[in-house]
């Protein structure tokens, strides 16, 4: 679906795509580093999608929950403060934290 903002040159372009979120997400056959976990709130009874981060530091990969590692102020910085990222795109954690304090799951 295309949508244009009348006589600003700006022009918007949606593409849907379905995915399992209990899956790990893929580009060429390389694991992304993010993925999805899917929480039930009892507070609001809906179904949350949240992001999750990819530790393929030890044996198994394990995921974190993105928001935990950014309330600890985790993720590599680059000298403007910015978070700094790899070479696809994805935020670097911090070589000197310690992943084990975090949430991991399977």
């Amino acid at each position: 679906m295309e949508h244009l903002i009348a006589n600003s040159g700006i022009q918007f372009i949606e593409t849907s795509m379905e995915f399992n979120p209990a899956e790990p997400l893929t580009i060429g056959g390389k694991t992304l580093k993010y993925s999805f976990f899917e929480f039930y709130n009892p507070s609001t009874g809906s179904m949350i999608l949240d992001l999750a981060y990819f530790n393929n530091t030890g044996t198994d990969g394990k995921y974190i929950p993105l928001n935990e590692i950014r309330q600890q102020d985790a993720f590599e910085k680059l000298p403007d403060g910015r978070e700094d990222l790899d070479v696809m795109g994805m935020l670097k954690l911090n070589p000197y934290v310690n992943p084990t304090q975090f949430s991991q799951y399977e």
